[in-house]
């Protein structure tokens, strides 16, 4: 039986990886092994930090609009209550309304 030989194909897939990962500090960059845990590791926080950035703006959008709403005299549990029956804007331009055009806002 024949010798099969598959050091390319390990090369070609650890410089794949390594390539990703140029920028990371100390051994992470140049050994395979530190390398391809950080490389999980930071894909990882990747994804949870995009579901993070999603909660951090929709309560930033909800802070800004509970903001003016008490400046007209009730707050944003029945504003956003009054807003589901009228079927108005979403949450992100009502904060944009906010900032923007305030005049506007009192008229919803």
């Amino acid at each position: 039986m024949t010798r099969v030989k598959r050091g390319q194909n390990i090369r070609k897939r650890h410089k794949k990886k390594m390539n990703t990962i140029q920028k990371f500090c100390g051994t992470s960059s140049t050994l395979y092994k530190n390398a391809n845990q950080k490389l999980s590791k930071s894909l990882q926080t990747a994804f949870i930090g995009r579901r993070l950035f999603k909660r951090d703006y929709r309560s930033l959008w909800i802070c800004r609009t509970n903001a003016k709403v008490r400046e007209l005299g009730f707050n944003y549990h029945i504003f956003s209550a009054k807003k589901k029956f009228a079927q108005l804007v979403n949450r992100k331009t009502l904060a944009q309304l906010v900032i923007q055009d305030p005049q506007i806002f009192y008229y919803l």
